[in-house]
């Protein structure tokens, strides 16, 4: 064998198992290939030696996560109901899920946290946020007086339940003899003189008993509250913060596995929180962790900030997660602990929507009962509250890390791909000039090598009238990616409004779809023009561009109805078609365009 480079294990590791294995994957791409489009490749051969390693079959992440298919509230940290200081906040998110039903967009599922979610923090130094006594086993604050069984089914839909890990008195592990209502498991302790660890004193189970903890406990999850979803916090601190797990090459591992698998075993999905780059590495053979948690708290401003965090979970095939969110400024509402930020203005909510969408995660928000704005929430589901998701979270675009040639502010990109229908969706905001996009921005690459080939791009919300001309009428542009032939007009994000960046304008985003001709033919699939992703695989099952005709299957809930818009070349000019359906009991519609217009 040739030379070996191995980048060897953590230093703080003092124990190795017998026979202990470890190894490193170097990648390299061809030079002409970007960073998007190297980080894939890189995630689809982590993946591949995943599979290999566990005897080439690998279980696909859960088919179904109620969590990242549909609409969702919260109730975390900067949510408007977090610190719910009324009397009954068992009947006031009732009222708020009812509310969002009858407004045309309802939940599938709410995620119960925060205060009064979970007993919690006795001791002096308890870590923030600790369970003492989840509130599955009785442990509500006061201002939920509903049991979690009534309160659940009063709000009927299904819940997330929340632990990031355990008070140091917990009642579930061994040397407490003051509580008699649960097993005793035995038990590890943070060691707050580790960096990065004071303040942070918790319990988490031993790793030898993590999987048969989590069945025990999601079980009751399951039974108490018709629990889903799962979600631990700090993971940082779980995985950091324990000298077992950071001294043996084992221990956090097994920790890790057991949550995993028993979630697994009981069809639930699981979101970590404040994870590791290690952590999510660690979940590639542990389907039911569909999803990371990218961004800061909403409550501390700067959630939007999540471009380059959720590339890992996107390369090794899970969903990151931007925090909740509000959908406007609910009046200026004051969360205890939360300093208002320009980005919770009006301008900003828009952004923090688009966002939670695009990032392929949860779309979960948080705001107070009569302040939703629900034509932002309109534009990102069905009639039956499903999420119309792109197929790519939405990351920085790779001229972000160019030396010389960057946007000077915020281009996020994805992309969608139905059948052989592609488009590229590149969000944009607190961009201090006009930006030109570069080929290098688009990922999937184009498909050809000239850099002068002409795209066509809409900004959300141009209206396009049907039996107009599309360039004329201002629907479409055609332009160009950047060139030095100043005859050729580039495509053109535009700058941000910095007229007020105490209220946020900056923050107000612009999202700029480019279409290329469907299939190569004389087609242009616009999809519906009043959702942020206008060509959605959760809207369209399929799309055939043929160059007299475009055939297309349209998913949704029965008995709703949408139009959906074409452009076709003839005589010169693009044409607008657009033509309206209506879903049928089946889920299912049909459409047609012809060459010609009728």
């Amino acid at each position: 064998p040739g030379p070996v480079w191995n980048g060897g294990i953590s230093g703080t590791i003092d124990v190795v198992p017998e026979n202990y294995t470890f190894e490193t994957i170097l990648f390299m791409r061809n030079l002409g290939a970007g960073l998007t489009e190297t980080l894939s490749f890189y995630g689809e051969a982590v993946q591949a030696r995943v599979k290999n390693s566990v005897g080439g079959e690998m279980r696909p992440t859960l088919g179904s996560d109620v969590t990242l298919d549909y609409m969702g509230y919260q109730t975390d940290n900067g949510a408007a109901y977090c610190f719910c200081d009324v009397s009954n906040c068992s009947d006031i998110l009732v009222e708020k899920t009812k509310e969002m039903a009858n407004d045309g967009v309802p939940i599938a599922w709410l995620s119960f946290q925060g205060s009064g979610a979970s007993s919690g923090g006795r001791a002096a130094k308890a870590a923030p946020w600790c369970v003492d006594t989840w509130g599955v086993d009785g442990g509500l604050g006061p201002q939920y007086p509903m049991n979690l069984s009534d309160f659940q089914e009063a709000l009927g839909v299904p819940l997330q339940l929340y632990a990031p890990y355990f008070c140091p008195h917990s009642p579930y592990f061994e040397k407490e003899d003051t509580f008699e209502n649960f097993k005793k498991w035995p038990r590890v302790q943070s060691d707050m003189t580790l960096p990065g660890c004071d303040g942070f004193d918790f319990l988490d189970v031993d790793s030898e008993y993590s999987e048969k903890f989590y069945l025990d406990f999601f079980q009751r999850g399951k039974d108490v509250a018709n629990m889903v979803s799962f979600e631990p916090d700090f993971m940082n601190q779980n995985t950091n913060c324990v000298r077992e797990f950071i001294h043996n090459t084992g221990r956090v591992d097994m920790w890790q596995r057991g949550m995993g698998q028993a979630a697994e075993k009981l069809n639930l999905s699981v979101q970590w929180c404040y994870a590791t780059p290690m952590d999510v590495f660690a979940t590639v053979e542990l389907p039911a962790v569909t999803n990371f948690r990218v961004s800061d708290d909403f409550c501390y401003g700067n959630s939007w900030n999540i471009g380059v965090s959720s590339f890992i979970p996107w390369i090794l095939g899970k969903f990151p997660s931007k925090d909740t969110l509000w959908t406007s400024d609910n009046g200026g509402f004051e969360v205890p602990g939360c300093e208002w930020t320009p980005d919770h203005f009006n301008s900003g909510a828009e952004l923090h929507v688009c966002l939670a969408l695009l990032s392929t995660g949860p779309l979960a928000i948080s705001d107070l009962i009569s302040w939703t704005n629900y034509t932002l929430l309109s534009r990102t589901v069905n009639k039956g509250g499903k999420l119309l998701k792109p197929s790519k979270a939405i990351t920085a675009v790779d001229s972000t890390f160019h030396q010389h040639d960057f946007p000077m502010g915020q281009v996020y990109g994805t992309f969608t791909k139905i059948s052989s229908c592609l488009s590229w969706i590149f969000l944009s905001f607190q961009l201090k000039t006009e930006y030109p996009l570069a080929s290098r921005d688009f990922f999937p690459p184009l498909m050809t090598t000239t850099t002068t080939e002409v795209l066509y791009y809409r900004s959300f919300n141009t209206p396009c009238a049907n039996g107009s001309d599309a360039i004329e009428s201002g629907c479409i542009r055609e332009g160009f990616l950047k060139t030095s032939n100043k005859s050729k007009k580039s495509i053109i994000l535009p700058a941000s409004n910095f007229a007020n960046i105490s209220a946020g304008t900056d923050f107000a985003p612009s999202v700029t779809t480019v279409y290329p001709w469907c299939n190569r033919t004389s087609w242009i699939v616009i999809g519906e023009l009043n959702k942020y992703v206008t060509l959605s695989s959760q809207r369209f099952g399929s799309i055939q561009c043929k160059e007299t005709r475009v055939e297309m299957t349209l998913l949704g809930s029965p008995g709703e109805s949408l139009t959906v818009t074409v452009l076709r070349k003839e005589e010169g000019k693009l044409l607008v078609q657009s033509k309206t359906a209506k879903i049928g009991g089946s889920g299912l519609a049909e459409v047609t365009f012809l060459q010609y217009r009728v």
